[in-house]
């Protein structure tokens, strides 16, 4: 990814805090991927507008240590998202949470229907 954005919960201004979030995030062992194309006539500008959304609206969703958005090659796609979480509820809390679904709502206007992957790390 050329631009890559992170959001963790993690408290900067307490560094032990902070250690503690990026361990936790090391160990997240499930993982939920998104990989956006833009549609034939799709609005341009929804793609920094995705880019902005996507860490603050998912970051914020309960069980996620972390959130990475970039631009891909246009020629393959526009958006690749990346989202780590703790463990299989955590996929579950981010599929019902209603963020995600406004999040994933949103997408349907200017972008084709997601590839969607998620797997577990270990």
């Amino acid at each position: 990814f050329r631009r890559v954005l992170f959001r963790s919960n993690a408290d900067d201004s307490k560094d032990d805090k902070t250690i503690k979030d990026l361990q936790a995030l090391k160990k997240a062992p499930y993982v939920h991927s998104m990989i956006l194309k833009l549609r034939a006539g799709g609005d341009k500008s929804q793609v920094k507008a995705t880019l902005d959304e996507a860490s603050a609206a998912l970051g914020k969703i309960a069980g996620v240590r972390g959130v990475w958005a970039g631009r891909g090659d246009a020629s393959h796609f526009e958006i690749g998202i990346v989202v780590v979480l703790d463990n299989v509820e955590a996929v579950r809390r981010l599929h019902a949470d209603a963020a995600y679904q406004q999040f994933a709502k949103k997408l349907e206007k200017n972008f084709e229907k997601p590839t969607v992957y998620e797997f577990d790390r270990d």
